[in-house]
């Protein structure tokens, strides 16, 4: 069975990145293990309980008249499928992430691999409701990255992700809290 062929300008982008990681590798400009990983990491206290969220959360057919961030998800929240996202406004972007955790009123998780390399830009996205004990739930919101191009992308994502992930906290904090009339 014959490789497929690649176009000779991707295998020169190929060539180039996995030379600079050698290279970086070689002289320890960069150490390539965790510490490439870059995280975000917010959170938002909803009043209502976890149920009543994930209920919210999960009706993906509303997201277009209330999440900022989120605009359609689309697929089965099951461990294993791949669910069709997109991102933004008019101008999406639009990723197929495999679900990874799929805890129904607790947590979803999904990875999206970035470009053709395994572990080139890889980023995984999470959801955690938790029950704060007194009626309310702490969503926690986040995304780790890693991979070679995480060391580039790191320190750009921070300010305008947070911002973006804020965003739609509170989105679905004022969705929730006025469905449920609080």
């Amino acid at each position: 069975m014959p490789f497929p062929r690649i176009p000779t300008p991707a295998l020169g982008v190929a060539a180039a990145l996995l030379g600079c990681a050698a290279v970086a590798a070689t002289v320890g400009d960069i150490d390539l293990g965790a510490d490439v990983a870059g995280s975000i990491e917010t959170m938002i206290e909803i009043d209502a309980p976890p149920g009543v969220v994930w209920a919210t959360f999960s009706d993906t057919d509303s997201y277009g008249d209330w999440n900022p961030m989120l605009r359609r998800v689309s697929g089965e929240w099951t461990v294993g499928q791949t669910l069709d996202v997109s991102l933004g406004d008019a101008t999406a972007f639009e990723m197929r992430p495999r679900v990874v955790v799929a805890r129904d009123a607790a947590e979803l998780r999904w990875v999206t691999a970035m470009g053709w390399i395994p572990g080139l830009f890889d980023a995984e996205h999470f959801f955690i409701l938790e029950d704060t004990g007194s009626g309310t739930t702490r969503l926690r919101h986040g995304e780790t990255v890693s991979g070679f191009l995480a060391y580039i992308v790191r320190p750009r994502m921070s300010e305008t992700t947070r911002l973006a992930f804020g965003e739609m906290n509170a989105a679905l904090k004022a969705q929730v809290e006025a469905r449920a009339g609080t």
